[in-house]
């Protein structure tokens, strides 16, 4: 069933190589935003930074505290501004938003290129690479999508094409291509089918 089958290679992002790992909880809990029990487990806290591998999430526990938003985010804008921390953009909710992204968070910080980041609220600052997470690898993701290696598309197949060249392309738009190649739609899909990929033949 070769001949009539069609096969598709895929993914949903790329990986950019990093040098190091730093736990920006350490300097929230520096600056009394984490508070730590004498053995140093966690007692309290007011920000929290969630690794996301090459970018983070900072949550507030209580967003609506004016005074722990302002102070957290100058404490970000300051690490940024310093150079030292790996961190290139401090993005707030509604920033974070104009590129696709939502949710209960803060503030997102973004890699610098070459640094993940990590969760722990102890020293080291800076922490060596750890294979057994995929954030503190030695390549990883998680960054804006406009950088790195980008996600590939290859297809071949009875309904595809063939020799159709995509400089840039978007994932939302694959699922509505799959649908229209089994003879359904999704009309609800934020994307279109690729219709270049597609053969005329097909309906």
């Amino acid at each position: 069933q070769l001949d009539n089958t069609n096969l598709v290679l895929t993914s949903d992002h790329g990986q950019m190589e990093t040098k190091r790992v730093i736990n920006p909880n350490v300097i929230l809990a520096d600056h009394g935003l984490i508070r730590k029990h004498g053995d140093g487990s966690l007692k309290d806290w007011d920000a929290w930074c969630a690794s996301g591998g090459m970018s983070a999430l900072v949550y507030l526990k209580n967003p609506k505290d004016r005074r722990i938003y302002e102070k957290t985010y100058k404490l970000l804008c300051d690490m940024m501004n310093e150079g030292n921390y790996g961190i290139s953009q401090v993005l707030t909710e509604c920033e974070a938003g104009a590129c696709h992204l939502a949710g209960p968070f803060s503030f997102v910080l973004e890699t610098d290129g070459y640094t993940s980041f990590g969760d722990e609220i102890n020293r080291p600052l800076v922490q060596n690479h750890d294979s057994a997470d995929y954030r503190y690898g030695k390549a990883t993701h998680g960054y804006l999508p406009a950088k790195g290696p980008q996600p590939v598309f290859l297809a071949k197949g009875p309904d595809f094409n063939e020799k159709v060249i995509m400089k840039r392309g978007r994932l939302i738009d694959q699922a509505p291509t799959y649908a229209k190649l089994l003879g359904t739609a999704l009309p609800n899909a934020d994307g279109n089918a690729i219709e270049s990929f597609i053969r005329k033949t097909q309906k």
